[in-house]
């Protein structure tokens, strides 16, 4: 509500896969996409990705080396999952689903590496954090991490790379 709020320049491109209800809010708003299941946030992706690689054309030919929504003309993207755990895990059975996922993993991998630049942005949510479900080289990328508390050092350790989200207090 606040990026919407404070932004005139922006979109917001919203994985949710429990069928959007965590974002029914947002589902009217012109500058909102909403994807609720694995294959809408598939094709949502790619189109981020497609876009990416057109701004970084885009940045290349003009000279500059980031994009700023006014002076381009283009709107900050930001890519919002809800339980990346979903969409991330590796899955067992089901072609379909193993291919969907992978797709997801490799096109995320491919914005949280080059997005920054072209003016796109991920926030990734998820309740646990592990390399099943967000693999260490999209967590390599990730800049900025809020964590609550969490139940084990491992945990932890997986998110912050420190003891610091178990030793807080409850």
């Amino acid at each position: 509500i606040s990026l919407i709020k404070t932004s005139p320049h922006i979109q917001l491109y919203l994985l949710d896969l429990k069928l959007g209800v965590e974002v029914k809010a947002y589902s009217g708003l012109p500058n909102v996409r909403i994807a609720k299941n694995p294959e809408e946030a598939v094709k949502l992706l790619q189109a981020v990705v497609t876009e990416m690689a057109a701004r970084l054309q885009y940045l290349e030919k003009v000279g500059r080396k980031t994009l700023d929504p006014v002076r381009d003309e283009k709107d900050l993207i930001v890519v919002g999952v809800d339980e990346a755990s979903v969409l991330y895990k590796k899955k067992s059975g089901d072609r379909s689903a193993k291919e969907a996922t992978n797709l997801a993993r490799e096109l995320t991998d491919e914005i949280t590496k080059l997005g920054r630049a072209a003016g796109i942005h991920l926030i990734a949510a998820t309740q646990k954090v592990t390399t099943k479900t967000i693999e260490t080289d999209v967590q390599e990328n990730i800049g900025g991490r809020i964590c609550f508390r969490v139940g084990t050092l491992q945990g932890s350790n997986t998110v912050l790379g420190n003891k610091m989200a178990y030793e807080l207090p409850d």
